[in-house]
């Protein structure tokens, strides 16, 4: 029998230790690390996907690059020094680099010809075995979920922070987004997280490892059991943003086989560190954000999307939608006088 692979770690935007996030040179520092020997849980890389004015697809994770507004600019008309890679050049960069999870941020137009052209743009562009999407976004994790099937590359859903919203939920947003409370584990939030990663049909739930707790893992195990009685394949968790080797340790026995990743800042984190008696790496907790990021930052808060209201076809959960969050309601609730299941998931 093979044993199982080791839990992997992802590098969050490249090694960003040695350069700007989504840079070629994080990706040149990663593949550096790689080739002198990271142990053999380090096999991963994360990055964000924008598209531009003139339609070309770029790593950013931020609205702006550096002060520019890539929705409303063409690649070409950049300076070079001001260009974030295109994907096609982050692709052919990544290369040998064993898991490369592309995280679909919001974008304008049509989501089932986005994702059209992404599948099709990563299958000219580079093997797509190790190529993962994620996306914060239910109704393009829906389109990604039909346009990869026949490629077979993995689908994830990005998820945050869960509350229950009462009757005035932007009131509600707007009180909690400025609180500290998380409400992690409750398991009626749990049910409607994992209810809706199988509804879209979803490789993989991509929660804040804060949420990961047991009421998400008992509702995982109860949907991977229903979905192994009809042949699917489970949905498997890849957690972020993990900076504790100890908190690594505990998720993998926790999660007991449900765990595929891990999202790190640290591409030297260990989790076997817990065992020598230290839980973090030697250096802060916190990696700095530089000028350019906190400027882009900034800008990106500012520049938030209203979504549209509505239902995911074939669906068992209905979606309430607003600019920066999604309410859940679970069918078991609709029509029943009980307060909505209500998630945040973040489509910046």
């Amino acid at each position: 029998m093979t044993a199982p692979r080791p839990v992997a770690l992802y590098a969050h935007r490249g090694d960003t230790t040695a350069a700007e996030d989504n840079s070629l040179a994080a990706v040149q520092a990663l593949q550096d690390r790689l080739r002198r020997g990271a142990g053999e849980r380090l096999m991963g890389i994360e990055g964000d996907v924008r598209q531009m004015a003139c339609g070309t697809y770029v790593m950013s994770h931020y609205h702006h690059h550096d002060g520019v507004a890539l929705a409303g600019s063409r690649w070409r008309d950049l300076s070079p020094s001001s260009r974030p890679p295109t994907l096609v050049e982050y692709l052919a960069a990544t290369e040998g680099i064993p898991l490369r999870n592309l995280e679909i941020k919001h974008l304008d137009g049509d989501h089932a010809a986005h994702a059209r052209s992404l599948v099709r743009l990563v299958g000219r562009s580079t093997a797509v075995d190790g190529i993962r999407f994620s996306t914060f976004s239910p109704a393009m994790a829906l389109a990604l979920a039909r346009a990869a099937r026949p490629a077979r590359i993995p689908v994830g859903l990005l998820t945050k922070s869960p509350w229950a919203l009462p009757d005035d939920p932007r009131a509600t947003i707007a009180r909690l987004r400025g609180s500290r409370a998380e409400h992690a584990d409750e398991p009626h939030h749990a049910a409607a997280v994992v209810a809706l990663a199988d509804a879209i049909g979803v490789d993989q739930l991509i929660p804040r490892f804060t949420m990961v707790g047991p009421s998400l893992l008992a509702a995982l195990r109860e949907t991977n059991l229903r979905r192994a009685a009809g042949g699917k394949d489970p949905i498997t968790v890849t957690t972020w943003t993990v900076n504790d080797a100890s908190v690594v340790a505990e998720l993998e026995r926790s999660c007991a086989g449900l765990l595929d990743g891990v999202i790190t800042d640290f591409v030297d984190i260990d989790p076997h560190m817990r065992a020598a008696g230290t839980g973090r790496p030697s250096r802060k907790e916190t990696t700095p954000m530089s000028p350019r990021a906190r400027r882009d930052h900034a800008l990106d808060r500012a520049d938030l999307r209203r979504w549209a209201s509505g239902r995911q076809p074939g669906s068992n959960v209905a979606l309430e939608l607003w600019p920066d969050a999604v309410a859940i309601t679970s069918a078991r609730d609709r029509g029943t006088g009980a307060e909505p299941i209500g998630i945040e998931l973040t489509f910046g």
